[in-house]
């Protein structure tokens, strides 16, 4: 959080000069916006921002997207971050797929997405927009159902308790939790259902409540990617156990 001591250090190194200062802070981590205007009419934008705790190499790949970003510009910045979060050399894959939009084989429109794999089993789903699907309800919609539908395919291939995604619109995330028990599929946060009377919000702009850039966003998905190593280790190390028992009867 901004300390006040930080502040005035910012004041102080702005008060002799001609300069103007604005600084805006969020809760868990640090924006500056720096916007300095001098008597030479040389006007600079600073922008310092914490990136959480990424690596450099996945910082590199995220500034690397331009100002007016297509949502094809964010699969290689999240195929380098999950391939450092799930490393090519250990028993995890991260698979790229490309669906075509509404199952149709016509279609010339697709959902990028990428499929992490424990061996040849799913573990984890993230799919990728761009940020312009935020602005708007329908694309929200769409962006959820397709989540949806994913975590629906994959849920029964998947040896853990819970099937986990992301749904990555530009920087922003919202986190999905599949559970099949039976027959009955759960799935957190649990979809609002559309009223034919009214316009309903299906997806709020609010589940996507954390940026992958920021603190907050780096700590909700190295917690789910640490749950989601910790519960496969769990299971195959219980499962080697197993054989090993079976071979030695």
């Amino acid at each position: 959080m901004l300390k006040l001591d930080l502040v005035k250090f910012f004041r102080y190194m702005c008060s002799d000069s001609e300069l103007t200062l604005e600084l805006r802070s969020t809760p868990v981590s640090l924006r500056f916006f720096h916007t300095f205007h001098t008597k030479s009419n040389h006007d600079l934008l600073l922008t310092a921002h914490n990136m959480a705790g990424w690596s450099n190499n996945v910082l590199n790949r995220f500034k690397a997207v331009p100002d007016n970003p297509r949502e094809n510009d964010f699969y290689a910045p999240y195929n380098k971050l999950l391939s450092i979060l799930f490393p090519a050399d250990s028993q995890y894959t991260v698979a790229p797929q490309a669906n075509p939009y509404n199952n149709s084989k016509e279609s010339v429109d697709f959902i990028i997405e990428f499929h992490v794999f424990y061996d040849a089993v799913p573990v984890f789903v993230v799919e990728v927009k761009g940020p312009s699907a935020l602005v708007y309800p329908s694309t929200r919609e769409e962006a959820d159902v397709q989540m949806r539908g994913r975590l629906r395919d994959l849920v029964g291939q998947c040896p853990l308790s819970n099937l986990r995604g992301v749904s990555a619109i530009g920087t922003k995330l919202c986190f999905y939790t599949a559970r099949q028990t039976g027959n009955n599929l759960t799935v957190e946060p649990q979809r609002i259902p559309a009223d034919p009377q009214l316009t309903t919000d299906t997806a709020p702009q609010s589940r996507w409540d954390v940026d992958v850039l920021e603190e907050d966003g780096f700590i909700r998905l190295t917690e789910v990617v640490s749950m989601i190593k910790k519960e496969c280790e769990t299971l195959y190390g219980e499962l080697a156990i197993m054989l090993r028992k079976g071979a030695s009867n």
